[in-house]
Formats: structure tokens, C-alpha cells, sequence
């Protein structure tokens, strides 16, 4: 990036977010031609009258001060008082504001609003002498058509939406972008009445994400009428179609990517001991990540790729956001979901945001976006801002399935975890194919209660048909909670935490009010089929209900940045040195696992027992003289007594237990430990044993050497007594001649031993011999 630098030759952060935020809108070539014709357009249009009928309409909108293009994201993402309760319009600059919360929830009836006359003042002379024209502002030349004059103070619903697009700027002329449907497809439905793919668009069979010849490659198709009636145009029409210029997804991609880069630049500086000394240069990157927040930009919480969370960036962005506005109290707000079931297109239409949306795996990790609360409303929902969590989808099919389970789990506990609460979405009224994922979630529900963090949770099933609103919903209600109260049951039994016995107990949830049933996203069939109104009437009373949590949930407070940032560090933290519970499917596996675990522990010891047994038994009798040797055949067979019907039992168990289908995969193991442990046991019997006997034997042999040892030197004792009892020796004389007698005999008996025997069992002999020495000196002593 290039710009204007500080002395010191660093760019400042307003001027590299400004590139952030060039580079993002420079890559969208088709808006950067509308920005050149609207200044055109406008110029010429203005002329005249007009410009001043233009501000008067402004004026009345209460736009004036946001001419031209002075509207950013920033301003129009906030929760203000239509987000609780939206009411129609009942004055002129209500319009403004009611249009784009409507197109913030997708509802394309934000087209059609209007003032109704009589909340009009009639007073003509008040609305001035260029009143009669409003209606016509961008239709100078039809003055046929003109209405009666108590609808000409009425303003047209078109010159809001104009107004506003004159008023926003480039970013914010983004919000109501959907590519949900690729340009290709939609000229497909215009087209083509079967909707026949004239275009190759990226829904086509065995399209690919990326395409590498097709980028600003031209397709031309002519529709030609056949003279009938149902011809969709009467003459000849040309359709160019140029591939590949809508980079919108793109630069949000690029933005996405250079803070990843910014990110592992600034920890990777921190972790440098060599840098920490001139980290001050530095300092300043993560405000760049507290503007981009600011600005209605989301900031990736969890690298998606590498499955991190990067603590140190997060932890400095966090504390510079406090600096900046304060250690504001915060509503974090996060989403669970299988891939593809609708969450970030609920995120976005809820609240106006704007995260990547596709079919297939469009968001990886998760992202964090601050939306700021209206000074009107604070005090009513108890905080100043949401701070919403989009994550990627779980079970998706891009990954392996050893990381899926892996990286989904623990995903689910950190986002359940930080989240105050969390709206886990499923495709469709059938949640059985959420049930893995459910049974973690729960057990993430149990550990947060353990260590004090009441997080809370909303459960909304999209897609679901009309007919299904009445008794069926209350079915599948009914079927949600018995499933939940049994995964709260065995997670708390995994857990070792007593008094568990239905979810309602480990979190505060009623059936009735913290479930919620969506109509379809669309009313028909794409690619041409508008949003359904039932769906943004669903989405706002989710909204009013998610953003009124403390008028409903119990002792619900809110946690301010400093402590956010203080849980996100602690439960990353204590994630990252739990990697076993997240090795299983779930919580129902866990158990299953354990409950094998001790099994096998009753098993090895009952072998082991009758081992032990047994080798007490033979140690007796080789002990008492009652057998001299032990086979290997003998003792395997004696073992066989028991490890044959334990093997019985452990076929049994794996073939007719209720969970026999997940005990499958731990069987061959288990057979192995188990065989493994039977010959551990035999051959450590039976050199036992062996040593047993021949230590036995050695005792024996060494007993008759000791009886022969005390007959000869007691003879070669009496000996020498005789040959030193004429010589009247002194007493240590008499000693001194019996210690070369006791070395030459010792050393006698050394060399007698025969080569196979060791000398250490010679030298055995000797030294039980010893006391034999002091009792022969004192009878040479005594005989002199």
C-alpha cells in the first residue's frame, strides 16, 4: 500500500484503511461506471427549479445533510427503535429510515411506502409553489398524467429510493446487493420462459467455483419472437453477457485476507524478542482492526483455514476498541448451523450486514461485526452494542470427516461459549441431522453452567412450509425437547454433575418461546421469485425477541469488552488443552467409550485376579516340595479356565449391547488388549515359577555344601590346634596362623568348583561358612 506517510515513514491508519476501503471499492467496475453517469445525471437534472425541488425533497426526508453520497454503513447500521417495533410511516422523514431498514430485511415492499394523505397537512401554501411538481422530479416531460392535487404533496415512493441512492455512499449502495443468484441465471428466467440455461452460470451442472478462460469472456444469445401471443418481446433482442466483472465477493475476500495479514504480522512481531523494542511502530495496527469494526466491517475471530484463534491480535484490538469508545457493555449475539442452512443470510437480513452468502462453504472460521445500539433504546435493552459471531457451517463436505468432527466441536463450544446467546439454525422442520452437533452443544451448555457462564440459546427452523405452522410445529416441539433432556442427561453424567435431568436445567429455555419456524427465503421459484414478506415479519419478531433478552431472561447481564475479551483468552485457552472430549462424534460416543472402558477394567481384573491366584497356589506347592517343575502347556491351560468365558462374555457384549453400533469401531482393539494381556499374565507366571525353583534348588545344594564345609574345616581346625598347642602362642599369634589357614582353605574351595557353576554360588558357600571362623578361632585359643 502506498500513501501519504509520517515522518518516521509509517502510512497513519485512517490513510490504510482508506486503501483498505479504496481497494474494496475499486474492484467493483460496474459501480464505478454508475458513479460517473449519477454525477452526469445529477448535474443536468438540477438544472433549473429542479435542484431546488431536489433539496426541498431532502429536506422532507430529513437527507439534507447527507447530500451527496455522506452515508456510510456506520450510520445506517445501528439498533435503533424499528428494530423493536416497526409501525408505518407517519411523517416524511420517516420514509427514509423505514426504506432502508425494509431493505436491510430484504422486504421489497420497501418500494411501495408512502405517507397516507390525511397524515399530510393539505396546506398548499405551506408546502410552497413547486409542490405540484414532486411527483415528477424524474419524469420532466410527461405532464399528462397529472394526478388529482391532494396526491401531488404525496411522495412518490420511486424519489425515496432515489434519494437515498443520491445520499449513500459506495459501500452502503452494497447493502441491498444479493448474489444469491449470479446475472447469468436471472437472464436465463427473462429469456427463457423454461428457464433453459441459454447462459453457463455457476448453478449449471458441474460448475465449478472458479473457472480459468471465462473471466471477461462475451456471450451473445438472441431471443427471436415467434408471432405468438405469449412471445416475451415482439421483435428481435440481442443479450450480451460478460463473465467475471462483478468482483464484489471478491474484494470483501481481499479485505479479508489482509487483515489475516495484518494479524499474523502484529503477532508475530509480539512474539519476537528482537522486536519488542521497537514495538511501537507497531502499536498502531490494531487500530486499523478497531476502524474496521467501527465502519461496519466484520473482523475474522478465527482463522477458518488454520482453525486459531489469533489471542494476541484479538485481545489488542479488543483493548484498543475499549480506549476508543470505552469499556462499553456489549450483547454478544452468535450463530450454529449446519453448512448451507440460511445462517449468515439470517445474520444479514436481521440486521443488515452483510456476510458472504453462497451456496456451498461461503464463510470459514468465524467473524465478529460491532453494531452500535441507539442512544434511545440503551437503557431499555440494557447495553450499547451487539457484537455478532458468524461461523462457518458445521459437517461441512469440503473437509474429511476425522477433521470435521474435530474442528466442528470445538468450534461449537468456543462459539457457544463467548456468545451471550446463541440462535442454533437448522434447514427444514427434521432436526435429526443436527443430533451430533445438538449433543455437543449441550455438553458446551453444562461446562459453561459449571464455571458460572449462563449463556442462553434460540433454536429456528428455516424453511418450513405454511401448512406446517399449527399442530405439526407443535410436534416437533414436543420431539426437540425430549431429545434435548436426554443429551442433558447423559452429558451430565459424563460430566459427574448431579441434578440434571432435562435441559431446562442446565439452561434457561421454554419450549414455547425459544423456538422459532420460518417460512422460505423466497415467494417461488428462482431465479426470479422475490423475498418472501413472511419471512421478514419472521425475522423481525426473532430480532425484537433476541434484542429484549433481558426482559425475559433471568438475572441476564451483559459483559463489558474488557470482560469479553477476558472470556474469548480463557475459553480459547482451555480448548486448546482439551483435545480428547473433541476426538468423539459426541457426547452419546463419550459415554458409550467409557462405559467400554469399564467394562474392560472389570474383565483385565478378573483375569488378572485368577492369575495372581494361581501363581500364589503353585509358589505353595513348589515351596512344600509338591511339584518340581511347571509347563507352559499346564499353566495356559489352567489361565483358559477363565479367559475363555470372558472372551465369551466380551462377544457378547460387542454383539448384543444397545449401542453395538458405535462399539463396533473399538472391538478389534479391545480383542487385542485383551489377548495381549492373557500372555503377559501366562509368561509372567511362569518365570515366576521357574525363578521360583531354581532358587529352590540352589538353597538345597547350597545347604549340602555348607555341611561339608563345617566337617572339613572343622577337621583342619583340630589339626591345627594340635601342631600350635607346643608352641605356647600368644593369642593374636593363634590368630594370625587360623587367618592363613582360612585363606588357603577358601581359596581351595574356589577352585574345586566345577566350570558350569557360577563362583558366586561358591562364594555363597564360603560366606556361609563365615561364622564357622569366630567359633573355630575361640576353640583354638582355648585348646592353647
Amino acid at each position: 500500500m502506498r500513501g501519504t506517510q509520517m515522518s518516521d515513514g509509517r502510512a497513519t491508519v485512517q490513510e490504510t484503511v482508506c486503501q483498505l476501503e479504496n481497494i474494496l471499492v475499486k474492484q467493483v467496475a460496474p459501480l464505478s461506471e454508475v458513479q460517473k453517469t449519477e454525477a452526469q445525471n445529477v448535474t443536468v437534472n438540477h438544472k433549473g427549479g429542479k435542484a431546488e425541488d431536489f433539496m426541498n425533497l431532502l429536506q422532507k426526508l430529513g437527507l439534507l445533510d447527507s447530500y451527496p453520497k455522506m452515508m456510510t454503513k456506520s450510520n445506517v447500521l445501528v439498533l435503533d427503535g424499528l428494530s423493536l417495533n416497526v409501525k408505518e410511516p407517519k411523517m416524511e422523514k420517516d420514509l427514509s429510515s423505514l426504506y432502508l431498514y425494509k431493505l436491510m430485511t430484504l422486504d421489497y415492499r420497501a418500494r411501495y411506502l408512502f405517507v397516507k394523505p390525511e397524515a399530510i397537512s393539505m396546506d398548499l401554501e405551506e408546502e410552497g409553489p413547486n409542490a405540484q411538481d414532486e411527483d415528477d422530479l424524474f419524469d420532466f416531460d410527461d405532464r399528462a398524467d397529472m394526478v388529482p392535487s391532494s396526491q401531488q404533496i404525496q411522495i412518490h415512493p420511486m424519489d425515496v429510493h432515489m434519494a437515498i441512492f443520491h445520499c449513500s455512499g459506495d459501500n452502503l449502495r452494497q447493502l441491498g446487493v444479493s448474489d444469491s443468484n449470479s446475472k447469468s441465471q436471472i437472464l436465463n428466467g427473462v429469456i427463457s420462459k423454461q428457464k433453459h440455461s441459454v447462459f453457463f452460470h455457476r448453478h449449471c451442472k458441474g460448475s465449478t467455483p472458479d473457472s480459468l478462460l471465462m473471466k471477461g469472456v462475451v456471450e451473445i444469445a438472441w431471443y427471436c419472437p415467434g408471432g405468438k401471443d405469449d412471445d416475451i418481446f415482439d421483435d428481435c433482442v440481442a443479450f450480451l453477457n460478460l463473465h467475471g466483472k462483478d468482483n464484489i465477493q471478491k474484494s470483501k475476500n481481499s479485505a479479508k485476507h489482509i487483515m489475516r495479514e495484518i494479524s499474523q504480522l502484529y503477532e508475530t512481531i509480539q512474539m519476537s524478542t528482537q522486536a519488542k523494542k521497537s514495538t511501537e511502530q507497531y502499536a498502531t495496527l490494531p487500530k486499523i482492526g478497531v476502524t474496521m469494526l467501527l465502519s461496519g466491517y466484520p473482523l475474522e475471530l478465527m482463522d477458518g483455514d488454520a482453525a486459531h484463534v489469533p489471542l494476541t491480535w484479538i485481545k489488542a484490538v479488543l483493548d484498543e476498541l475499549t480506549k476508543t469508545i470505552g469499556d462499553r457493555k456489549v450483547f454478544v449475539l452468535s450463530i450454529l448451523g449446519l453448512q448451507s442452512s440460511g445462517k449468515s443470510t439470517l445474520l444479514n437480513t436481521m440486521l443488515g450486514l452483510q456476510f458472504a452468502v453462497s451456496a456451498g462453504r461461503c464463510t470459514r472460521g468465524a467473524f465478529m461485526q460491532l453494531v452500535e445500539v441507539d442512544s434511545s433504546i440503551r437503557n431499555q435493552l440494557g447495553y450499547d452494542f451487539v457484537l455478532i459471531v458468524d461461523t462457518e457451517g458445521l459437517r461441512s463436505p469440503e473437509l474429511s470427516t476425522k477433521i470435521s468432527l474435530n474442528h466442528d466441536n470445538e468450534l461449537a463450544t468456543f462459539i457457544i461459549g463467548i456468545g451471550d446467546m446463541t440462535v442454533i439454525n437448522i434447514m427444514g422442520e427434521n432436526p435429526s441431522e443436527m443430533h451430533d452437533i445438538l449433543q455437543i452443544c449441550v455438553q458446551a451448555f453444562l461446562r459453561m453452567k459449571k464455571v458460572k457462564i449462563t449463556p442462553s440459546c434460540i433454536f429456528v427452523h428455516q424453511n418450513v412450509a405454511e401448512s406446517s405452522a399449527g399442530d405439526k410445529n407443535i410436534e416437533g416441539r414436543r420431539r426437540l425437547l425430549e431429545k434435548l433432556d436426554e443429551m442433558a442427561q447423559m452429558a451430565a453424567e459424563e460430566e459427574n454433575v448431579d441434578g440434571i435431568s432435562c435441559f431446562s436445567d442446565v439452561i434457561q429455555f421454554d419450549i414455547e418461546t425459544q423456538v422459532f419456524y420460518f417460512k422460505g427465503l423466497l415467494e417461488g421459484d428462482p431465479p426470479m421469485a422475490p423475498p418472501n414478506p413472511s419471512y421478514s415479519q419472521n425475522v423481525q419478531q426473532l430480532k425484537t425477541k433476541l434484542l429484549t433478552v433481558a426482559s425475559w431472561k433471568e438475572k441476564c447481564t451483559f459483559s463489558s469488552l474488557s470482560e469479553f475479551k477476558c472470556r474469548v483468552s480463557d475459553l480459547w485457552t482451555a480448548l486448546l488443552q482439551e483435545n480428547f472430549v473433541f476426538s468423539f462424534k459426541n457426547t452419546v460416543e463419550l459415554l458409550v467409550y467409557s462405559s467400554l472402558e469399564q467394562k474392560y477394567g472389570d474383565w483385565s481384573w478378573k483375569l488378572r485376579n485368577h492369575s495372581l491366584s494361581l501363581q500364589t497356589k503353585l509358589e505353595k506347592k513348589i515351596g512344600s516340595d509338591l511339584i518340581q517343575d511347571v509347563t507352559t502347556a499346564d499353566l495356559t491351560e489352567e489361565v483358559y479356565k477363565v479367559y475363555s468365558p470372558l472372551k465369551t462374555e466380551i462377544e457378547k457384549y460387542f454383539s448384543e449391547d444397545k449401542n453395538k453400533e458405535t462399539l463396533i469401531k473399538w472391538k478389534a482393539n479391545i480383542e487385542t488388549r485383551f489377548n495381549s494381556l492373557k500372555d503377559e499374565l501366562i509368561n509372567g507366571t511362569m518365570k515366576k515359577c521357574k525363578e521360583l525353583l531354581t532358587s529352590k534348588k540352589n538353597r538345597s545344594e547350597l545347604d549340602q555344601r555348607k555341611a561339608k564345609y563345617t566337617d572339613e574345616l572343622t577337621k583342619q581346625s583340630k589339626r591345627l590346634a594340635s601342631e600350635l598347642k607346643s608352641l605356647h602362642l600368644k593369642d593374636e599369634q593363634i590368630i594370625e596362623e587360623f587367618d592363613k589357614l582360612w585363606v588357603n582353605w577358601t581359596t581351595e574351595v574356589m577352585k574345586s568348583q566345577p566350570n558350569e557353576e557360577p563362583a558366586e554360588a561358591a562364594q555363597i558357600g564360603v560366606n556361609r561358612a563365615l561364622p564357622l571362623q569366630d567359633k573355630a578361632v575361640d576353640c583354638l585359643i582355648d585348646d592353647n
